[in-house]
C-alpha cells in the first residue's frame, strides 16, 4: 500500500498550538519617527533609535500595508534587490519608482517586479505555521487559480496533494513507492516545539526553470553565471563553465560570505558613529537655538512698538540659519540612517541565509547577495562622515544703549561661533579729531576726521616680514574701506592720500586714486589682510580666495580701516 500511516501524535493536538505560535510572532517595526515641536514653533525630529530590532523571518506582516504574509498570491513575501528588504508582492507591484520605500535605496534598473525573488525562508516558515495551526493547504500540483484543498502530503516529494492528484500519485510508476500521509497524520507528527524541524521538512527540491528541463532537479551551481543549474544545463549550456555540486559550492561560498560580512562591519561602525555625532549636533543646535531665541526675546521686550519690524527681521535670519543647518543635518541623518538600515537588513538576511538548509535556493541568490554586500562600502565612499554642519546659532547682544539710539543696528544673528571683540572702529561725532590707534588688544575705539568719517590705523608699525590681520564685517555701509596706510600719514591730515584701500563696492584705491575693481565685500564677510614687506606685496583674502593684490609696496606701513557711514560696524578678529 502506497499510503503509510504516520506515527501516533505526541500528545499535542494541531488545534492546541495556535496560542503558542501567536506568541512566537514578532511585531513589525514602527513606521516613522514622530515629530515634536519646539517652544519657538519650529519642528524638530527626534534621533533614531540605534538599537532597532533586526529584521527576522518571523516578522509576519508587510511593513508597507501591514497585511499578513501568505505562502502564495498577492501577499507572498518578495525580496527587494540590493537592500534585501521584504515586502508583499502586491506592494512590490505598486512601487512607483525604482527605490525601496523603507530606506530609499535605489533598486537596480535591471530588476522589474517580476524579477524580485521570493523570500523562500519566510514562505517555509509560513507553511510550517499553517500546518501546525491546522489551516487548509491548497494542492501544490493544481493550477494556482483553481487549486483544490489538499488532503495528503508526500514526504518524498514534499508536496501537498488533493484527492485527484493523490490518486494519480500513488498509481504513478515513479511515485507509487513514496511515503504519503494524510494532512492530519502529517501535522500530528510534530510538536509545537518542533517548529524548526517542520520548516526543514518543507524544503522541497528546486527544479530547473529552463524550458524542457522543468522535471530535473537543480543539483549544480555555475560559478561563472552564479546560478543553480540542472544536469542537462551543466552538460549543454554550461559545459565550458566552472560548476560544482550544490553542497560543495555552498560550503565554500559560506566562508566567502562570512568574510564579506566582516569586511562591511567597519563601514557599519563608522556610519553608526557618524549618525550618533549628527544627532548630538542636532540636539545641541536645538538647545542653542532655544537659548539664542530666548536672548533675542528678552532684549526685544525692552523695545517699544517701533522695534517689532526689526525683531521679525532678526528672527527670520535666525530661523533661516537654523533651518539651513537643520535641513543639512537631517538630510545627512536620513542618508546615514538609510545606509545603516540597509546594512543591518543585508546582514540579517545573510545570517539567516547561512543558517538555511535550502542550499539550492540560497546559492541561487548568491549573485544578488554578493552585489548587495559589495555595494555597502560604496555607501560612504568619498563621503565625510563627520556632521555636515555645526550646532552654532547665536543671537549677538550688542551695546544696548547704542541699540536704543540706533535701531537699525539692533542685534545680529550669526551661524558662526561668536568672536571676542578686540577692536571695533565706529563712527562717533563726539570723538571727532582724536587720533587713536588700532591693535588686536584694544577695546572699542572711535575716530572721525573733518568729514565725519571714522578712520583707525594699526598700532603696530610693519617694516619687515609678513603680518596678518582678520577683520569681520558686521555691518557694511557706504564708504567702508579696509587696507593699509603709510606710517607718516596723520589721520587729521587726510591719510586717504597715503594708503592702499579696498572699498565695499570693490573699488581699489592707491594714493587717493582708483586703480582697479574686484568683487568687494559685504555684511558677514571675514577678510584677512596680508602685508608681506619682503615681497613688497599687499593682499586681501575672503574665504581663502584673493580679492585684491597690490604690489610695489613701500614701507613702513600700518593696517588701516575707514568707516564712512554710521551704518558700518567692523570687528577686528583676534
Amino acid at each position: 500500500m502506497a499510503m503509510i500511516p504516520g506515527p501516533s501524535p505526541t500528545g499535542a493536538s494541531k488545534f492546541e498550538v495556535k496560542s503558542t505560535l501567536s506568541r512566537q510572532r514578532v511585531s513589525i517595526f514602527e513606521s516613522e519617527l514622530s515629530s515634536h515641536g519646539s517652544s519657538a514653533g519650529f519642528e524638530a525630529t527626534p534621533a533614531p533609535d540605534l538599537s532597532i530590532a533586526q529584521p527576522s523571518i518571523t516578522v509576519m506582516q508587510c511593513r508597507l500595508c501591514s497585511c499578513t504574509f501568505t505562502e502564495s498570491g498577492p501577499r507572498m513575501p518578495k525580496i527587494l534587490p540590493n537592500c534585501m528588504h521584504t515586502i508583499c508582492a502586491q506592494c512590490a507591484r505598486e512601487l512607483t519608482d525604482q527605490r525601496c520605500p523603507l530606506d530609499h535605496n535605489q533598486i537596480p534598473l535591471r530588476y522589474t517586479t517580476k524579477d524580485f525573488p521570493d523570500n523562500f525562508m519566510l514562505i517555509q516558515h509560513i507553511q510550517a505555521m499553517n500546518v501546525l495551526e491546522g489551516k487548509d493547504k491548497l494542492c501544490d500540483v493544481c493550477d494556482e487559480e483553481d487549486a483544490d484543498v489538499s488532503t495528503h502530503f508526500c514526504v518524498d516529494c514534499k508536496q501537498y496533494l488533493c484527492e485527484i492528484h493523490f490518486s494519480a500519485h500513488v498509481r504513478s510508476k515513479t511515485s507509487k513507492t513514496h511515503q504519503v500521509l494524510t494532512v492530519n497524520d502529517y501535522a500530528s507528527r510534530f510538536h509545537p516545539s518542533d517548529h524548526g524541524c517542520l520548516e526543514r521538512n518543507h524544503v522541497s527540491p528546486l527544479f530547473c526553470q529552463v524550458s524542457g528541463h522543468e522535471s530535473q532537479r537543480s543539483d549544480f551551481f555555475c560559478e561563472l553565471c552564479e546560478q543553480v543549474i540542472c544536469t542537462t544545463c551543466a552538460l549543454m549550456d554550461h559545459r565550458d563553465h566552472v560548476f560544482g555540486d550544490i553542497e560543495d559550492v555552498y560550503q565554500r561560498q559560506k566562508s566567502e560570505l562570512h568574510e564579506k560580512i566582516n569586511f562591511s562591519k567597519e563601514t557599519r561602525t563608522n556610519i553608526a558613529n557618524s549618525l550618533s555625532n549628527v544627532n548630538s549636533v542636532l540636539q545641541s543646535l536645538e538647545a542653542n537655538f532655544e537659548s539664542a531665541s530666548c536672548d533675542a526675546d528678552e532684549l526685544m521686550e525692552s523695545i517699544v512698538q517701533k522695534l517689532f519690524e526689526r525683531k521679525f527681521f532678526l528672527m527670520s535670519q535666525l530661523k533661516e540659519i537654523y533651518d539651513e543647518k537643520r535641513s543639512v543635518l537631517l538630510s545627512q541623518r536620513r542618508l546615514l540612517s538609510d545606509a545603516l538600515v540597509r546594512i543591518d537588513t543585508s546582514h540579517s538576511f545573510c545570517r539567516e541565509l547561512l543558517e538555511t538548509t535550502d542550499h539550492q535556493r540560497a546559492l541561487d541568490m548568491k549573485r544578488m547577495v554578493r552585489l548587495s554586500l559589495e555595494e555597502i562600502p560604496k555607501l560612504v565612499a568619498h563621503r565625510d562622515l563627520s556632521p555636515s554642519m555645526d550646532d552654532v546659532v547665536v543671537f549677538k547682544r550688542l551695546n544696548e544703549s547704542k541699540i536704543i539710539e540706533d535701531l537699525e543696528t539692533l542685534g545680529r544673528v550669526s551661524k558662526e561661533r561668536p568672536q571676542e571683540k578686540a577692536c571695533i572702529p565706529r563712527w562717533d561725532q563726539s570723538r571727532r579729531g582724536q587720533d587713536v590707534m588700532l591693535s588686536n588688544g584694544d577695546s572699542t575705539v572711535y575716530r572721525t576726521d573733518h568729514r565725519g568719517w571714522g578712520g583707525v590705523q594699526g598700532k603696530q608699525v610693519i617694516s619687515s616680514g609678513q603680518y596678518r590681520m582678520r577683520i569681520s564685517i558686521d555691518s557694511v555701509g557706504n564708504n567702508t574701506f579696509v587696507g593699509i596706510c603709510y606710517n607718516d600719514a596723520n589721520l587729521n591730515e587726510g591719510p586717504s592720500k597715503r594708503n592702499i584701500l579696498l572699498r565695499e563696492n570693490g573699488e581699489i584705491w592707491h594714493h587717493g586714486e582708483k586703480v582697479g575693481t574686484c568683487e568687494g565685500f559685504k555684511t558677514a564677510d571675514v577678510l584677512e589682510l596680508v602685508i608681506d614687506v619682503d615681497e613688497q606685496k599687499f593682499q586681501i583674502f575672503r574665504d581663502g580666495k584673493v580679492l585684491c593684490t597690490v604690489e610695489v609696496l613701500t614701507w613702513p606701513v600700518r593696517p588701516f580701516v575707514v568707516v564712512g557711514s554710521r551704518h558700518s560696524y567692523i570687528t577686528i578678529v583676534p
